[in-house]
């Protein structure tokens, strides 16, 4: 592939991590569809008394959300996936977590997100308490209001005898719904350089380095191109993506030249 400069592209990858760090940290569900019924459940163990009632469950998911920074990796064990999509879904919100100290260094500084196409993406958190709205058998509904205004579902379901956020919460999640298989590979690719950058970006961001919310995505954006392009195996998947969905082709041609060049220096 030619080799083009390197220049601001509306990268999908930062897209994606926001769009699942949006639906996973307020985990709601809005949905009413038919509740489905859980086959094969594995014999569980004596119950914790934390779990035993959906209003224990949610003291807990509650207390969670409260923390700062938030317990994400706290809410995400509370979570009991029926199927391996909402298994997938769960994945995606996990690659996206190390994200949300950098997204905070850039509210603090910038007073802006890192993606404008998501600029809402980690505003969450409980103005009021989640509490039960509904229960029948092994299903129940929990509502809470957030901070904005917004009155937000979890959906909960008792497994053996345990209650769990169920998976659904995921699945029924108007922008999860769209996550599709080649956006989970993006960010496979894309999440472990991600997390590893966070960090020394937020404290940069945090240090006053860039003056402005666009400089601060370009260095982002940049030093990210150039870690995928480090790391060939990261390369051919990212062109693969991009011959079979549009969406990626030019991250993936982006990818491409930094690795040419990169490979050009060695010789």
């Amino acid at each position: 592939m030619v080799p083009r400069p390197t220049r601001h592209i509306s990268s999908p990858l930062v897209t994606l991590a926001l769009l699942a760090l949006g639906a996973s940290s307020v985990l709601i569900a809005c949905s009413e569809e038919e509740e489905p019924a859980i086959d094969a459940v594995p014999q569980q163990p004596a119950v914790d008394a934390r779990y035993a009632t959906p209003e224990t469950l949610l003291s807990q998911f509650n207390d969670m959300l409260k923390r700062e920074p938030i317990d994400l990796a706290g809410m995400y064990s509370l979570i009991y996936c029926e199927n391996p999509r909402q298994e997938e879904l769960l994945e995606v919100c996990r690659m996206a977590a190390p994200l949300h100290p950098l997204e905070a260094a850039m509210q603090q500084r910038f007073k802006q997100s890192m993606d404008t196409a998501f600029p809402k993406a980690f505003a969450f958190g409980p103005g009021q308490p989640a509490t039960v709205a509904n229960s029948a058998g092994e299903r129940a509904s929990a509502a809470y209001r957030e901070i904005a205004g917004a009155s937000r579902a979890l959906e909960l379901v008792k497994v053996g005898q345990r209650w769990w956020i169920s998976g659904l919460t995921l699945e029924r999640h108007p922008t999860l719904k769209g996550v599709n298989a080649d956006d989970v590979i993006a960010l496979r690719v894309t999440s472990r350089e991600m997390a590893r950058l966070a960090p020394d970006f937020a404290t940069r961001i945090g240090g006053g380095e860039f003056k402005s919310v666009l400089d601060a995505r370009a260095a982002i954006q940049k030093a990210l191109i150039e870690k995928l392009a480090a790391d060939p195996g990261a390369v051919m998947q990212l062109i693969e993506l991009g011959a079979r969905n549009s969406k990626y082709a030019r991250l993936a041609d982006a990818a491409s030249a930094a690795g040419y060049d990169r490979s050009m220096k060695r010789q």
